[in-house]
């Protein structure tokens, strides 16, 4: 191609087609630091090997911009300082934001940069003064160059880990970032607030946070920076500790319902009579609403099977078993797949590449703060209406104890609010306990404490016999009415279908192999009790098929001494 080529003779145009097609990051060419050699660069950047053979064949010596925002990263600039007071390296040690997982290249003035990638989907724009002084922000409408890049004073090079994918913004980071946004109050450029104040000004920042979601420690990081930005003079340490720590221990989302005004908290009998509420939205009308949901089953009957089946209807459009449902996005997170097997079963199910189905193959475990914001930052980034993760408990991260109510409850409860604030379907899959010989229950089935069936809006469970293709699907849930299914698994197509209602299913069953122990009988007839014996079930229910039959005018009664002697019409 005409692009490798030139490539091979232009190192700058080799190192820009590197960063493009390897990493996807969207380029523009620049004159030493600071000056766009194209118009528009923050729209006009681009990863097509093309254009970019194009402008650097114009202007072969070219440095290579990186337009943070539409690249979707977030670049914190940390200059060393060189006696100017500014020591960006130094102050971003003394905020102990982790940098594992970013990429990072070397500045030629000894300092570095280090490139996340965004979760805020563009709403971090560039923040200079918004940390310590030395460490600034590129994000919407910023860049910064990349390595090869050279300026008079020597060249970017890189810092190690530009393999995989870089990892998401720190929680701390994102949350000192967004401070200055979250300001409780409108100030004049370099006013101060003064004692009497501060606490509550802190305080209001600190429940604004909060509100939003963040934990102790990015709020803490974040009144730090704040008090010794705003407040003259700043609060003792220990003070800015007590009011994240006291805002800290309220749940976000009874933060966020105490003060949001138009939300009505009381209702009386006659106003709730004379409201119409709007329908609960649903992935699967009737079955599957937004929420959390489980599919619960005992190992290898064909969970996995089953959602896969679902994941591809919903991104596919078309319909479910019975029910038509609306093409959306989902995100599949195959957590016990690897890519070969997933493609083989796609394959098997005849999905098509214009599905709107994408998968992750490992996940940051949801019982960590980081976890939980790479998880919704990838639901935001597909605009995923339904979610699978297979399975929940490979999701986290194994210091959890199932069986402990408290922490399980909180733990699946944070995904059941978030899913339901965002109008999103999460679907765990999951185990059922093992069996006890008892009728199944797939509320009570579901492995684990009740922590789990109880914060659920929808539990599906899935019930066959070892070495069997048919089975039952039970769906019960807050706003489901609770229902009965026979399905069939076929061994060739690898699909679920619906036989339908299980009680009638099974009625009709019954009746067909009662009536084929009648044909094999002598005289075609027999009692009650000699097809119990030779079809080894219960006499009472040989008894109520034989007169279901007998209604149906399938088979006829008559006696015989003692006994009722059945035969076939």
């Amino acid at each position: 191609m005409a692009e490798q080529d030139s490539a091979s003779q232009n190192p700058m145009l080799a190192a820009a087609l590197q960063h493009a097609v390897w990493r996807g990051l969207y380029l523009f060419p620049c004159r030493g630091k600071d000056q766009p050699l194209i118009d528009d660069w923050p729209n006009q950047a681009s990863n097509e090997p093309e254009q970019l053979a194009e402008w650097w064949s114009k202007w072969p010596d070219a440095n290579i911009g990186l337009a943070c925002g539409k690249s979707s990263l977030v670049a914190v600039d940390l200059d060393q300082g060189h006696g100017n007071g500014a020591d960006g390296i130094a102050a971003w040690t003394g905020l102990g934001i982790s940098e594992a997982g970013a990429w990072i290249q070397n500045t030629p003035s000894g300092g570095k940069h280090l490139l996340y990638a965004d979760t805020s989907n563009g709403q971090i724009g560039n923040s200079p003064g918004a940390l310590p002084r030395g460490i600034d922000i590129r994000g919407r409408g910023g860049y910064v160059l990349l390595w090869p890049s050279r300026t008079n004073i020597g060249r970017y090079t890189c810092g190690g880990n530009w393999i995989d994918r870089p990892s998401f913004l720190p929680h701390t980071l994102r949350a000192i970032i967004q401070a200055r946004s979250s300001k409780p109050v409108t100030l004049e450029e370099g006013q101060k607030i003064g004692e009497g104040k501060r606490n509550d000004t802190l305080a209001s920042l600190a429940g604004t946070m909060r509100r939003r979601g963040f934990i102790e420690e990015a709020i803490l990081a974040a009144l730090k920076v704040e008090n010794a930005r705003v407040c003259d003079p700043p609060l003792p340490d220990r003070d800015v500790a007590t009011i994240a720590h006291s805002i800290a221990r309220y749940e976000p989302v009874k933060i966020a319902r105490s003060l949001t005004e138009n939300e009505q908290t009381s209702w009386s009998a006659a106003d709730l009579l004379n409201t119409d509420f709007p329908s609960p939205p649903w992935v699967i009308p009737d079955r599957l609403p937004m929420g959390l949901g489980f599919l619960a089953g005992r190992p290898k009957i064909g969970k996995s099977w089953l959602a896969l089946q679902l994941a591809i209807a919903v991104a596919s459009g078309g319909k479910f078993f019975d029910k038509e449902v609306a093409k959306r996005p989902v995100l599949y997170f195959a957590l016990e797949d690897g890519t070969r097997r997933m493609k083989s079963r796609l394959v098997k199910l005849q999905a098509t590449p214009s599905a709107l189905l994408h998968f992750e193959f490992r996940v940051v475990p949801l019982n960590t703060d980081e976890g939980l914001e790479r998880f919704w930052a990838l639901v935001e980034d597909h605009g995923a209406a339904l979610v699978v993760i297979d399975t929940l408990t490979r999701s986290f991260d194994g210091s959890i104890d199932w069986n402990d109510v408290s922490p399980v409850t909180a733990s699946v409860g944070i995904l059941q609010q978030e899913a339901q604030s965002r109008n999103v379907c999460v679907l765990a899959i999951d185990h059922h306990r093992k069996s006890t010989g008892m009728e199944h229950d797939s509320v009570s089935d579901l492995m684990g404490s009740t922590g789990k069936s109880g914060v659920a809006d929808v539990l599906w469970g899935l019930y066959r016999d070892r070495g069997k293709q048919d089975a039952t699907l039970d769906i019960t849930g807050r706003e489901v009415e609770e229902t009965e299914f026979a399905v069939d698994f076929d061994k060739m197509t690898c699909q679920w279908t619906m036989l339908g209602d299980a009680l009638t299913v099974r009625r009709e069953t019954a009746q067909d192999t009662v009536i084929s122990a009648l044909r094999q009988a002598k005289e075609q007839k027999g009692t009650a009790m000699e097809l119990a014996c030779h079809m080894s079930m219960d006499r009472a229910n040989i008894s109520r098929v034989l007169a279901e039959l007998e209604r149906a005018g399938r088979v006829q009664s008559s006696r015989d001494g003692h006994s009722m002697v059945y035969t076939l019409v």
